[in-house]
């Protein structure tokens, strides 16, 4: 599949002067301040796909998510000691997940995912897999839609026929927590608990944070933020500052829960409360990290595993997944040899954090980094480094754009696109939010919609 953006659009954004186009995108930026006073980082105006492009992006990526989540009995026979050791974990990692790998919070963990694929000019390619509760977009991307439907430039491209679409994500997102919820009937409304994970975190710095709590309430809920200490596990149920909790959104991945060093057997305690029916979770991040380990795609594209996959599958994997390895003794010396044409990652990190470009580094150093992850606890993965990346750049951009899509996929839905984009000088960059990346909504056009 290659990438364009919707040449009508591109024709009627070369139509508006340089002025008009900065009034429009101040306009934005004023409406996404008197949400929250913050640094938005917002892309604008938005790259438009042509119709169902991005709808098709989501729909391969749920059947590459389908691979993933089919790994353990695939390739183990549902062993989840030999795949979590073939992970790369150390055995204190394996340890602390191997009791949170359950038919039912397994089943949880897979609710929530938001893969991000890296768009390329042969198609794109899934270089993480984010299974998690904790996912950057939620709230905000039907943010982005609502203002942009209401800014002058949205305006004018409806009127020159040009229409814009993007599925209902915060919509989804309740929907889901309904469907899976045990205790809707308990509350009115029910209190979900957004469990945070860094005790000197103020959510309120959070430029999503209004959005979350907007679509949670949207969906019937009311929300109450608060984090681990703040949690009692009493007999008749899980209080947080003061309030009886019907359902616990953990808004945080494996990697930060063992950064702050929440107890693994806070969640055992919390696993107890549910299966008590005295509690929804969402989820534990023990589970989710058993699909969201980037070690994953190394077990993907594995030519020793080819054999268990389908033709169809075969071909998804070859187009869609870039070479991986798992960082070990036997894959150094490759590695070593080839600095230029690898990343090196952190298989549980998140954020774009420890990413390392091994073009960007001298021998020595990338020999230097190498054996010192080698040597921690931490598994790190290397992944093949896609120099064929496509960009795009519209009138107002100074510079060419890479672009990173985030499909969110809830219970299986395809529920819309967290974009990520950042300039493009000739080198690639890590495209993350955390990093400074502009975000957008992922946006395409109607069907049959004309200029």
């Amino acid at each position: 599949m290659s990438h364009n953006i919707d040449p009508e659009v591109i024709a009627f954004y070369a139509r508006q002067t340089p002025a008009a186009l900065k009034a429009c995108a101040d306009h934005f930026a004023q409406d996404l301040l008197l949400i929250h006073p913050g640094n938005w980082q917002v892309s604008f105006p938005p790259a438009i796909y042509p119709p169902e492009h991005l709808s098709n992006i989501g729909q391969t990526v749920q059947e590459i998510l389908a691979l993933v989540f089919s790994l353990p009995d695939r390739l183990f026979g549902g062993d989840y000691d030999a795949l979590l050791e073939a992970q790369g974990l150390s055995p204190d990692y394996r340890h602390a997940i191997r009791p949170f790998c359950t038919p039912r919070l397994l089943e949880r963990a897979r609710l929530f995912a938001r893969p991000d694929a890296l768009l390329t000019q042969s198609g794109f390619k899934l270089v993480e897999m984010n299974v998690s509760p904790s996912l950057g977009g939620l709230g905000v991307c039907d943010r982005y839609l609502n203002l942009w439907h209401s800014n002058p430039l949205g305006q004018q491209m409806r009127q020159a026929g040009i229409q814009v679409q993007a599925p209902p994500m915060g919509e989804r997102f309740g929907q889901l927590l309904k469907r899976h919820s045990r205790r809707l009937n308990v509350g009115t409304p029910p209190i979900m608990l957004e469990l945070l994970d860094d005790p000197q975190e103020n959510p309120r710095d959070n430029t999503g944070w209004p959005d979350f709590l907007d679509i949670s309430r949207q969906s019937g809920f009311e929300v109450v933020t608060a984090w681990p200490s703040d949690v009692e596990i009493r007999d008749e149920g899980v209080f947080a500052l003061g309030h009886r909790v019907d359902l616990i959104y953990t808004d945080f991945a494996y990697a930060e829960q063992r950064m702050h060093g929440i107890d693994d057997d806070f969640f055992a305690a919390l696993v107890k409360a549910e299966q008590r029916q005295q509690v929804d979770l969402f989820s534990v991040p023990a589970s989710c990290v058993v699909y969201e380990n980037k070690a994953n795609l190394a077990l993907l594209s594995n030519p020793d595993h080819a054999a268990v996959f389908t033709d169809r599958e075969r071909q998804l994997i070859q187009q869609h997944i870039p070479v991986t390895h798992i960082l070990s003794e036997s894959t150094m010396d490759q590695v070593l040899s080839e600095r230029r044409d690898w990343v090196l990652k952190p298989a549980l990190g998140l954020c774009g954090h420890e990413v390392v470009i091994g073009e960007q580094l001298t021998d020595s150093q990338w020999q230097a980094k190498l054996v010192t992850c080698l040597k921690q606890d931490e598994a790190f993965i290397l992944q093949r480094h896609i120099k064929d990346l496509w960009t795009y750049q519209l009138p107002n951009f100074e510079h060419p754009r890479m672009v990173c899509l985030g499909p969110v996929i809830l219970d299986g839905q395809f529920a819309g696109v967290f974009s990520r984009e950042a300039d493009y000088e000739g080198k690639a960059v890590v495209v993350n939010y955390a990093r400074g990346a502009f975000w957008s909504s992922g946006l395409e056009r109607v069907v049959h919609s004309h200029a």
